[in-house]
């Protein structure tokens, strides 16, 4: 049956562009709001009447169908969809205040739950953070031993975990982390992050907080440090 419904519309069709079928009742109309999808007349019905409302549509110059955009099921489901988005969106990501310094060092980020290093880690604890850089392998075995705020199990943050943080900064240089509480100097910094590609094993990615930018490098090249937790 579906089939042959598909079959006789096309001969229809056919017919209508060869100016064969010439229809001079008008097809039946509603309200121009349909009851949903196929609903081309807005009857709040959908048959037969919607494909001759949408060949004399076609063929001989007929009214537009009705927008199914404004069909009230659609935009019901729409309205759903949107607020089912909302609920899984992060609403507080572009908050400036959803950074909590813990004074001892460490800042807890209270949209993620994560906890971060408050500045770039010191490592030769000479006041100065533009040297302390360290190779991919060191930094990921600093982060391992490191104790910090009483609190262990840090590691290099994933290039999302990063990207998200700089996501809260504005949109002028240094983009983030934004300032206050933290003390970042603006320079790359490791991710923990690896090329997918199998073929280049000894790339990882870092984030250039001053240009805002996020590259390759080999995991032997050096960086600086800004270790995170999730307690």
């Amino acid at each position: 049956m579906g089939k042959l419904a598909v079959t006789l519309a096309a001969c229809v069709a056919a017919l209508f562009a060869l100016n064969v079928v010439h229809l001079v009742t008008p097809a039946r109309a509603g309200t121009s709001v349909p009851a949903g999808n196929g609903d081309v007349n807005g009857d709040a019905e959908i048959d037969i009447s919607d494909a001759v409302y949408l060949l004399r549509f076609l063929f001989q110059e007929g009214t537009p169908p009705a927008a199914c955009a404004d069909s009230p099921s659609l935009v019901s489901r729409v309205a759903e969809l949107e607020e089912r988005l909302a609920a899984v969106e992060n609403p507080c990501r572009s908050r400036l205040d959803r950074f909590q310094d813990n004074g001892d060092g460490t800042v807890t980020d209270t949209c993620t739950g994560l906890m971060w290093q408050k500045g770039s880690e010191d490592i030769n604890s000479d006041g100065h953070r533009h040297d302390d850089t360290l190779s991919w392998d060191a930094a990921v075995a600093y982060c391992t031993n490191l104790s910090l705020g009483g609190h262990s199990g840090w590691r290099l943050p994933s290039l999302h975990e990063v990207e998200d943080l700089r996501a809260a900064g504005s949109e002028s240089n240094p983009w983030a982390p934004p300032g206050e509480p933290f003390a970042v100097y603006p320079s790359e910094h490791w991710t923990s992050t690896r090329h997918p590609n199998s073929d280049y094993p000894d790339a990882v990615w870092v984030v250039e907080f001053q240009n805002n930018l996020h590259q390759l490098q080999t995991r032997f090249s050096a960086a600086l440090v800004l270790a995170v937790r999730r307690p």
